[in-house]
């Protein structure tokens, strides 16, 4: 969160839970725009030649992580903590100059963006909102299910939400006011950028797309072992194909906390309901058109 009131946030030395809580409410309030969009800035570093742009929820941890690998600052990010998105905010987007220095290197440099299928991300963000930190008040997610249940009519943030809830409530919001955990991926300023669209990285084809972009080029090459680590993350909830379940979730929602494997997200039951899929699409319609990826059905 390279901003004033980020760094302000730091100075006065709140912690990991807090710095999350106030920025969500300070973004409700003052949302960022421009290259700070989303809270994700793109990455620039003048050892790699290209720009990357990721999004919360879509893979963002390897491409932070791989970014940060060609950048030959992989090794400090991870001493500086085992989560990368620690240094990308506290160090990396800190570093004097570097808007300056981005606003400048985007205007030449190639703009490459990481993107992950709409529906599959939906259904990500909202199972972020169901582990045990959901519980906690002093939990920026927990402030974020008190919202979703006093625009929805839930009995309040501990109460089964349902995904058909969230989609809701996600359709009725401002996207430049939500976390970018929640928002969609696109991002106003790719609108602007001086070379046209970002070149898109989908997701689910890392394994072939990041080792290409390698040889496109001439950076080393990543096995495929290590692509696979680079993207490990505290944050994955294991799924099953299981229908009947996620339409529980979809209309009933998942009792806090979650525990065990969640039911995998279902395209044919997500577009059964005409209301929830107008919900779907008018909140994250816009990643399809802007990214290609084919819309349940």
């Amino acid at each position: 969160m390279p901003s004033l009131p980020g760094k302000t946030a730091r100075l006065l030395g709140l912690d990991e839970k807090a710095l999350a809580r106030w920025s969500v409410r300070w973004r409700a309030l003052f949302p960022h725009d421009g290259l700070r969009e989303h809270q994700r800035v793109p990455l620039y570093h003048p050892d790699v030649p290209f720009i990357l742009i990721t999004s919360q929820k879509a893979g963002s941890t390897l491409g932070v992580a791989w970014f940060f690998q060609h950048a030959g600052l992989l090794s400090e990010a991870k001493a500086h903590h085992e989560f990368v998105h620690r240094y990308e905010q506290e160090v990396f987007l800190m570093r004097p100059g570097y808007m300056a220095d981005l606003e400048r290197a985007i205007r030449e440099r190639p703009v490459l963006k990481l993107v992950r299928d709409p529906a599959d991300r939906a259904f990500s963000s909202y199972m972020a909102l169901q582990g045990i930190d959901a519980l906690s008040p002093g939990d920026h997610r927990h402030g974020i299910r008190r919202r979703i249940a006093k625009s929805q009519g839930l009995a309040g943030p501990e109460a089964q939400m349902p995904f058909a809830a969230f989609l809701a409530w996600v359709a009725g919001e401002d996207h430049r006011r939500l976390d970018g955990h929640e928002a969609r991926q696109f991002n106003l300023y790719e609108k602007e950028l001086p070379q046209g669209a970002p070149q898109l990285i989908r997701l689910e084809e890392t394994a072939e797309a990041l080792p290409a972009i390698e040889e496109r080029f001439g950076l080393p090459r990543t096995p495929k072992s290590a692509l696979e680590a680079l993207g490990a993350s505290g944050h994955y909830v294991p799924k099953a194909a299981d229908p009947e379940g996620f339409r529980r979730v979809l209309y009933e929602g998942i009792a806090l906390p979650r525990r065990g494997k969640a039911p995998a997200l279902d395209r044919k039951v997500l577009a059964e309901d005409a209301a929830v899929i107008a919900h779907f699409f008018k909140a994250y319609g816009e990643d399809y058109e802007r990214y290609g990826y084919k819309p349940p059905a």
